[in-house]
C-alpha cells in the first residue's frame, strides 16, 4: 500500500521510472498494489509544494504492455513504458473519492468557482495496478 507518497516521488523522470520499475520488481505473483493520490486538480495537491508528479490513470497505463501493444497497433503516439522497462502492470480498480460539497450528478453542472463539472470534484484517487 502506497498512500500519498507516490506524488512526492521522481521529480525527475527517470527516478519515477525507476520507482516503478523497482515496485515491480519486488511484487510477488498475484501482487496487489493499492496507491492512493489526492488528485492533481484539487487543492490539497495543489497547495503542497513537495507534490511532484500528479497520479493518474493515464500514467499508470503506460506501465501496461498490454495497452502498449494495443496503441502501437491502432498508431497511438502513448510512451510504452511497459515495453520499454519491461514492466507488466494493469489497473485492476479506480475509485475515487469526491470532495466534500460535490456529489455526482446525472449530468455534468459548472461550479461557479471551477470550470471542472461539480461531478469531477475529486479529492483523492486509489489505484490497484496489480503485475
Amino acid at each position: 500500500m502506497m498512500s500519498y507518497v507516490l506524488e512526492h516521488l521522481g521529480a525527475d523522470p527517470q527516478v519515477f521510472l525507476g520507482i516503478m520499475k523497482e515496485l515491480y520488481r519486488i511484487c510477488a505473483p498475484d501482487a496487489h498494489i493499492i496507491i492512493t493520490v489526492p488528485h492533481p486538480r484539487h487543492d490539497h495537491y495543489l497547495c503542497d509544494p513537495t507534490h511532484v508528479r500528479p497520479v493518474l490513470p493515464e500514467i499508470l497505463n503506460l506501465f501496461s504492455k498490454t495497452l502498449n501493444r494495443q496503441w502501437k497497433e491502432m498508431g497511438l503516439a502513448n510512451t510504452p513504458l511497459g515495453l520499454y522497462l519491461d514492466v507488466d502492470f494493469h489497473l485492476e480498480k479506480i475509485e475515487v473519492v469526491l470532495a466534500s460539497g460535490f456529489r455526482r450528478k446525472s449530468s455534468p453542472v459548472t461550479s461557479p468557482r471551477t470550470t471542472s463539472p461539480t461531478w469531477q470534484k475529486p479529492r483523492t484517487t486509489s489505484f490497484r495496478p496489480c503485475p
